[in-house]
């Protein structure tokens, strides 16, 4: 619900036009160029970002750390905004200081 009323917000026409901006611009060929430790996290019942996906961004970060949310869906900030927290500190207290 909250995606919705966002993207109402913003628009069809900008909606779109920002989707197409990202799909054009592929991550993909960007991400072994990155040499900053990475989260890369994933809900597990997310409808759009699939686990195969996360994988290869995964697998394309060099300093990367893979976690999926039991449970949560695509915008893990909306609903599973605890774990998220929890996850993050973990990761960056982890983090050589």
């Amino acid at each position: 619900p909250v995606l919705v009323r966002e993207y109402g917000h913003a628009g069809l026409r900008r909606t779109i036009g920002t989707l197409q901006y990202a799909f054009a611009d592929r991550m993909e060929d960007q991400l072994p160029l990155l040499r900053v430790p990475t989260l890369v996290m994933r809900g597990s019942r997310d409808p759009i970002v699939s686990q195969q996906w996360v994988e290869q961004v995964h697998r394309l970060l060099p300093h990367s750390q893979l976690i999926t949310v039991p449970g949560a869906a695509h915008a893990v900030n909306y609903n599973s905004p605890q774990e998220l927290t929890r996850i993050t500190r973990r990761f960056l207290s982890d983090l050589p200081h």
